[in-house]
């Protein structure tokens, strides 16, 4: 790894640390592993603002107070900050957040940074709330992609991960549960997906579980759009299910 892409992952473990709704080790208490989650939190009372399907043990705990508040606990990291989100996350910040244009100009971003290394041909999956998946850009040509590919995707992501983070969280998880498990009930619940009884730990029970194709045993269609976009918002996604 070179220096620059050495930078570059540090960086991205940043952004992931306060992206992952439960923080790394020394760093701000902003939430626990997106991936690796087991969806219940010991030993803490649910939030009394939560919902009912919130139920014990869950915790209902929040990894901030508002957008605002969201978009500040970035700003106070800057070296994960680029020179291009700056303006626009300090913009979001006293307007309410990131706006639909704002993120659709980010991806453009990244595109102009590929095809400035020599990329210009991409495929970026996009889901049905219009959440791209930086973790599947595939090269859009005939023919291998450059061997320098995943660096440069790597190197441009960076300029815009936080910017993509933020939005995917007012997207996917507006009340900030700092659990992973939690966020994407509520977002499904949000969206009318489940029944109004569906709990979180009956989706964890449900995720801990595996079907004949080895994907986790839901109840609901996990080919439905909607669903995999709700967690694909919440930095959980399977791979090219239910994507066209």
């Amino acid at each position: 790894m070179n220096a620059r892409n050495g930078r570059a992952y540090a960086a991205a473990t940043a952004i992931a640390c306060l992206a992952a709704l439960a923080g790394c080790a020394g760093g701000p208490s902003t939430a626990a592993s997106q991936t690796a989650d087991d969806g219940i939190h010991d030993g803490s009372s649910i939030a009394s603002s939560a919902p009912s399907y919130m139920t014990a043990p869950i915790t209902g705990e929040k990894s901030a107070s508002s957008i605002a508040d969201h978009i500040q606990q970035y700003l106070d990291q800057p070296r994960i900050i680029t020179a291009y989100e700056k303006p626009i996350l300090e913009q979001a910040r006293d307007n309410g957040g990131i706006t639909a244009k704002q993120y659709e100009e980010a991806w453009s971003h990244f595109r102009m940074c590929m095809a400035g290394k020599g990329h210009p041909s991409l495929t970026i999956k996009q889901y049905a709330n219009g959440i791209y998946d930086q973790g599947v850009v595939t090269y859009g040509r005939q023919g291998a992609p450059s061997p320098r590919f995943d660096d440069d995707k790597s190197d441009c992501y960076f300029e815009i991960g936080v910017l993509n983070q933020v939005y995917m969280t007012q997207i996917g998880n507006p009340d900030f549960y700092a659990n992973q498990s939690e966020a994407i009930v509520d977002c499904l619940h949000r969206n009318g997906l489940v029944a109004k009884d569906y709990t979180v730990q009956r989706f964890v029970t449900e995720k801990d579980a595996r079907n004949a194709e080895g994907l986790p045993a839901y109840s609901f269609d996990l080919r439905d759009r909607n669903i995999l976009a709700c967690f694909a918002a919440n930095g959980s996604t399977f791979g090219g299910v239910g994507f066209d």
